[in-house]
């Protein structure tokens, strides 16, 4: 019961965090795009994609959530399936040039691709021996935020530092002080 209660709870903070995100990027949506490296040529695509991505971000953090708890309960399968790939692969041409959207095209069909993933993901929480997400687990405890801080937080730094060590290569290799991976 507590396990459930746990998966359901962490589900939920990520999707809440994903909504913080969302508002706190369109409201600096500009300086966002800066810090990820626009240039003036490029900030107006670059404004154009975030604008749309965001709006996803809710999902997609839970997303994250999702596969690794499947993958912990030994259901890695159901986020190896490449639905969301098919799917982006299937809309991008048709948002971007059939649609004639540009970059917010691009935008479009990857929320839409990541929306189909979570799906699916979710559908795998259904099936098995898998915890079930239910609304009705989510349950605010201290000591199950504790809990979910202790199992997340070393994946969150592995991954948050890996993040800022790519951005970091590739402003210096496009600064021109490193030569880009081959």
């Amino acid at each position: 019961a507590d396990a459930e209660k746990m998966a359901a709870t962490g589900v939920t903070l990520a999707f809440l965090a994903g909504c913080v995100i969302l508002v706190l990027g369109q409201i600096f949506l500009t300086p966002l795009a800066r810090l990820l490296g626009s240039t003036d040529t490029i900030l107006p695509y670059a404004r154009s994609y975030l604008r749309i991505i965001l709006l996803g971000a809710p999902y997609m953090t839970a997303s994250f959530v999702l596969n690794n708890q499947l993958r912990f309960q030994g259901s890695a399968a159901y986020g190896m399936v490449g639905i969301g790939a098919v799917v982006n692969i299937i809309l991008d041409p048709i948002f971007i040039f059939v649609l004639d959207m540009d970059t917010g095209g691009a935008a479009l069909a990857t929320i839409l691709s990541q929306l189909a993933s979570f799906c699916m993901l979710l559908l795998g929480c259904a099936r098995g021996g898998n915890l079930r997400i239910r609304l009705k687990n989510v349950c605010f405890r201290r000591d199950l935020f504790l809990e979910i801080g202790k199992g997340g937080l070393p994946s969150l730094c592995r991954q948050g530092l890996a993040s800022i060590a790519t951005r970091s290569h590739w402003v210096s290799c496009l600064s021109g002080r490193k030569r880009p991976p081959s």
